[in-house]
């Protein structure tokens, strides 16, 4: 893998792949159909104290013969309370996840776990597993190796710019700003189109609406992938329609004190599920499943087989 490294980084920094340079302010979940799954990155917003930000981590299957993974969702709390004009990032909600425990960490390109100038997380580690890259993919100039894990905030690939013709540019995760109550989701991808079928990763999002008592959990999903030589533009799919799902799913209604309000039994067919609460404040939620919407896939590349994520779990934030 690192004998390709400095070609890689060549074509990275080109291509502002966004599995190594991704950023944000605060964009807001709860995605409908035909909304953009990429926003331009603004002003961070200051705090005087401690901020929660919400962390989700799903990797592929370790290996084709090792079916342990990687699937985390927990709150982070970053900051230093009574301290005016914080502005925190992606890698501060990281290392802070470092910091607070020892089952898993994010590692930079030597499988230590990343410092403070660090712009991309290269692995995860598990134990004694460290889930990174593993294809080289060949689509018109030498070898490329996919570096680091891809990552949205609210939903959301977050970009410096947008403009034609070299198309979207990722931020990094040391210049990714987060808000109070963010969701930062990482996962595995392999954003290329073999034989002309879109590879990626299909990130699961939601439109969440309430009358009343009365929630719809609405599912959409997008996702990505690059052209080949000469171009490799990065095309960023609007959210779709999720339907046809293997099985009923189900989602869970989250206060933001991490207290469950209650469950909606998502429709395999529709995508679409309700579920009344009585009694409800208004607020934010955040409505998650704990398993992928579909099971992994088999991605096989230049000899090296690996279950990668299909559809990641649902994480998303929303007023209700």
């Amino acid at each position: 893998m690192k004998n390709i490294k400095p070609i890689k980084k060549t074509l990275i920094a080109a291509l502002a792949l966004v599995m190594v340079f991704a950023m944000s302010t605060s964009a807001f979940a709860e995605h409908a159909e035909g909304d953009d799954g990429w926003y331009i990155t603004g002003t961070p917003t200051s705090y005087n104290g401690k901020i929660n930000v919400k962390l989700v981590i799903e990797s592929r299957e370790y290996s084709s013969t090792d079916s342990e993974k990687i699937n985390v969702a927990t709150t982070v709390e970053v900051g230093v309370p009574n301290v005016p004009n914080q502005t925190f990032t992606v890698a501060d909600v990281v290392r802070a996840y470092n910091n607070s425990q020892t089952a898993i960490k994010a590692c930079d390109y030597n499988d230590n776990p990343i410092g403070p100038n660090e712009n991309y997380i290269y692995s995860f580690r598990k134990g004694n597993k460290y889930y990174k890259p593993i294809f080289t993919s060949n689509h018109g100039a030498g070898p490329i190796q996919c570096d680091g894990w891809m990552f949205r905030v609210n939903g959301q690939y977050p970009l410096s710019s947008n403009n034609l013709p070299a198309g979207p540019m990722g931020t990094a995760i040391n210049t990714t700003y987060v808000s109070d109550g963010d969701v930062v989701f990482f996962y595995t991808n392999y954003p290329w189109k073999e034989n002309g079928v879109n590879m990626s990763t299909n990130y699961l999002e939601a439109d969440i609406s309430r009358n009343g008592a009365l929630f719809t959990i609405d599912l959409k999903s997008s996702n990505d992938w690059f052209n080949d030589a000469p171009s490799y533009f990065w095309n960023i799919s609007t959210y779709a329609d999720v339907v046809n799902l293997p099985s009923n799913i189900t989602a869970y209604i989250i206060k933001p004190n991490g207290m469950l309000l209650g469950s909606v039994n998502i429709n395999a067919t529709t995508g679409i599920g309700t579920a009344a609460f009585v009694g409800a404040p208004t607020g934010t939620y955040y409505a998650m499943t704990t398993i992928p919407a579909r099971p992994y896939k088999n991605i096989n590349i230049g000899g090296v087989s690996c279950n990668c994520i299909d559809t990641t779990r649902l994480y998303t934030k929303f007023n209700g």
